[in-house]
């Protein structure tokens, strides 16, 4: 029975998390910004997400904060997933491509969904990707 005088109890310190949600159309750079962000590298080979999640305790104004990112498929194959994305989101990246239209036009539709599904403040940030 030694020792357990001195046990403490570790109080968990809770941490707000926040959820980011990345859409934008297939091969615009999705994943390879949201690599460069967290782990400081650079993917050249373009292999086609599906959906990913990345998480990561960072400090943000001398707080703590458990980020979740999705990264989300460039397709819109899968619109429940989406539409879960949406919910549970706290905020939104769309990213598209400046040597393409079209990926642009395509990524209207999250920003639009977001309010459409309840989040009456939806913050939406667009990054256009330079390849």
């Amino acid at each position: 029975m030694w020792g357990r005088k001195n046990r403490r109890k570790s109080a968990a310190v809770k941490i707000p998390s926040v959820n980011i949600v990345v859409f934008g159309s297939g091969g615009v750079g999705k994943t390879s910004l949201v690599r460069r962000y967290l782990y400081n590298c650079f993917q050249e080979k373009y292999q086609p997400t599906i959906e990913d999640d990345y998480r990561k305790v960072i400090s943000y104004k001398g707080n703590l904060c458990d980020l979740t990112i999705l990264d989300t498929t460039g397709t819109h194959q899968f619109p429940a997933m989406r539409n879960l994305a949406i919910r549970n989101g706290d905020g939104f990246i769309i990213v598209y491509a400046i040597d393409d239209k079209l990926s642009l036009g395509g990524e209207t539709a999250p920003r639009r969904n977001c309010r459409s599904k309840g989040k009456q403040r939806c913050t939406c940030s667009t990054i256009r990707e330079q390849k």
